[in-house]
């Protein structure tokens, strides 16, 4: 598959086998002057520079495999930008304690459901031009390249950074499986913890921000007091005071 390394678009010796193309074409055209590595490495890990080939009938079988080489510069298969989706989940994040994720903690999780959107869906074209040319991705190089570029993009986008690609591939395949909680650090992210509507979450943050900033037993009392009457509340940014009826379901027993 391409990478981009500098903005110089490159592939693996191993990428070019995978195409088709033998070792003996690599080794002949690299002595002829027909491509350029770029950086030499072991175990088919040497980098040619893609836009360096200069035989046609090589170009058209890679572009075949990998999609086409674009004349305005090297780009890579992953863009990075935030992502407005995971930004909401994480603002309407409710923990088990009933408070909601720090300004901190939605910044870090929405960068890293950033970068890890923009892998997936470059994963998704690669598979998709890998099976026009009835080649399968070769998911180990695939690890590496993505945790490099993930944390190229760490001061772009500050989040955790990677050294071990088993973990980044691990931690990777649960945010597939599990979409934005697979990334909330410790329990915060399990089945327990909820998104709740924006009406309930500034209730529970009516609940919590006060002067004694109460433990859940606390906030759990206050909110049964406010939902059988017993106790007025208010959002101090609005100065709307909640209604329990607007809370409560209809005939049926108080629940949290």
């Amino acid at each position: 598959m391409y990478q981009t390394v500098d903005n110089t678009l490159v592939i693996t010796v191993n990428d070019w086998l995978s195409t088709g193309l033998t070792y003996k074409q690599f080794t002949h055209d690299s002595s002829a002057g027909y491509l350029n590595i770029y950086r030499r490495g072991i175990k088919g890990n040497t980098l040619i520079d893609v836009r360096s080939i200069k035989r046609p009938e090589r170009l058209a079988v890679i572009e075949q495999a990998f999609g086409k080489v674009s004349s305005d510069g090297a780009k890579s298969i992953f863009v990075a930008k935030i992502d407005d989706k995971a930004r909401t989940y994480y603002i309407n994040f409710i923990k088990d304690d009933g408070t909601p994720l720090s300004d901190e903690q939605i910044t870090k999780y929405t960068n890293k459901a950033s970068l890890f959107t923009a892998l997936k869906k470059g994963l998704e074209k690669q598979r998709i031009a890998r099976a026009k040319a009835g080649k399968r991705i070769l998911m180990g190089e695939f690890w590496k390249l993505a945790m490099d570029w993930y944390n190229e993009h760490l001061v772009e986008f500050p989040c955790d950074a990677y050294s071990n690609v088993r973990s980044f591939e691990r931690t990777f395949k649960r945010y597939l499986k599990e979409d934005y909680s697979a990334l909330i650090d410790g329990n915060m992210g399990n089945d327990s913890a909820r998104l709740v509507s924006a009406e309930m979450r500034r209730l529970f943050l009516s609940i919590w921000r006060t002067n004694d900033k109460p433990f859940v037993r606390v906030v759990y009392e206050r909110y049964l007091e406010f939902v059988s009457g017993d106790r007025e509340l208010f959002d101090k940014e609005t100065g709307e005071v909640f209604n329990p009826e607007d809370i409560r379901y209809k005939h049926r027993n108080i629940e949290v």
